[in-house]
């Protein structure tokens, strides 16, 4: 665990997204929120290879570590498509596990999906061998996007409603909360590591993060 403090205060502005993307080996896949598909690009042409049909209302899409598999949130059906990336197709549909599922990333060893299951106020975790739900943390309010560290040790989950905004630290061994830091409802807090308490490896991870110097 490390220790943070707050550096900086900006401004931000949130949108509802309609499209998500990622890309893998020169094709780049983009969620049709409004037609219910995925659209599988040519990174080098930008032309259309194929669409793929998943469920209702899809909202994100990430890809595995190995890339062969693209991993599909449908909110309006609680779902999951996985989709082949040979053959561009969904080989399965799966539960999130919970209700109204948002934003979804797979752990860097590709063993398991994170969901943000925003109508049940959970991140779901789940097998990706068996599919199997190995977890339901419940201790968050309307969970919605996620960012897991390349050493997939920490997961960090952003809780947004009318009133106020969240980010949540959550440890991926022990599924514990290790902070959560309130930004209200338009500042964005900074979180500078770079203090004395934490150790010479925490302490580089606000240069990783935002770059420039000790100051900036």
């Amino acid at each position: 665990m490390f220790r943070v403090k707050i550096k900086y205060i900006i401004q931000v502005f949130i949108a509802l997204p309609i499209a998500w993307g990622n890309i893998h080996a020169g094709s780049a896949y983009l969620v049709n929120s409004t037609n219910d598909s995925v659209s599988v690009l040519d990174t080098d042409t930008m032309q259309l290879i194929t669409t793929i049909s998943v469920g209702s209302f899809p909202y994100d899409l990430t890809v595995s570590p190995d890339g062969s598999t693209v991993y599909v949130t449908n909110i309006d059906d609680d779902s999951i498509s996985i989709i082949d990336t040979v053959t561009n197709t969904v080989v399965k549909t799966i539960s999130s596990m919970g209700d109204w599922p948002l934003d979804i990333v797979v752990h860097p060893d590709g063993s398991r999906l994170y969901v943000t299951n925003n109508g049940s106020y959970s991140v779901a975790v789940i097998d990706t061998e068996t599919y199997e739900l190995l977890a339901s943390i419940d201790q968050f309010l309307y969970p919605e996007k996620l960012e897991i560290l390349p050493d997939g040790n920490m997961l960090y989950v952003t809780e947004y409603n009318l009133d106020e905004i969240r980010v949540v630290a959550l440890d991926t061994t022990t599924y514990e909360i290790v902070w959560r830091v309130d930004v209200g409802r338009i500042p964005l807090y900074l979180l500078d590591t770079n203090i004395s308490k934490n150790n010479r490896e925490d302490r580089k991870i606000t240069h990783h993060l935002y770059g420039g110097n000790n100051e900036h």
